[in-house]
């Protein structure tokens, strides 16, 4: 017994060869569709690249600004307040409105420097530092000076000095 041939069935061949044709109908779509999406994706990725490369460069540009404007701003800061602050008045049985007034005399001392230009304040640091170590003040019927242990310079000079008596 053999199988039938298909070559007597028209029936099978126009099915066949209508498969045949809507597959390669079918392969004609999907590539037509598949490269139109990819040349669309490729044209957004094309689109996103000149436009974070023209946002790199105006960050570049703000920064560069910024920073100018960052070196004239400390070029042009001052001295705005001064905190004093007593670091060893316990060791000495200083009451706290002895210590308070202290710190008010340092700051009066130095009140001068307020609204001053913070660089030629700076180059003064010395002179500041010696001229609190000079000064002598008279707490609970005891005399007493101080050591500058630290001095900072910003828009608020920090200064931390220790008592000594004399």
């Amino acid at each position: 017994m053999r199988p039938p041939t298909l070559a007597k069935d028209k029936g099978w061949q126009r099915f066949f060869a209508g498969v045949l044709i809507g597959a390669i109908v079918g392969w004609l779509v999907f590539f037509y569709m598949y490269s139109k999406m990819q040349e669309d994706l490729t044209q957004d990725i094309i689109e996103q690249k000149q436009e974070i490369s023209s946002l790199k460069d105006k960050i570049a540009i703000w920064e560069k600004e910024s920073e100018s404007l960052n070196e004239e701003a400390e070029k042009k800061m001052t001295i705005q307040d001064i905190q004093v602050t007593i670091e060893n008045y316990r060791q000495y049985d200083l009451d706290l409105l002895s210590v308070l007034q202290a710190q008010e005399a340092i700051r009066k001392d130095l009140s001068s420097l307020i609204t001053k230009d913070l660089e030629t304040v700076y180059k003064g640091k010395f002179l500041i530092k010696k001229t609190i170590e000079n000064k002598i003040i008279e707490m609970n019927e005891k005399k007493y000076t101080f050591e500058v242990t630290e001095l900072m310079f910003y828009s608020t000079i920090f200064i931390e000095v220790k008592v000594k008596r004399l």
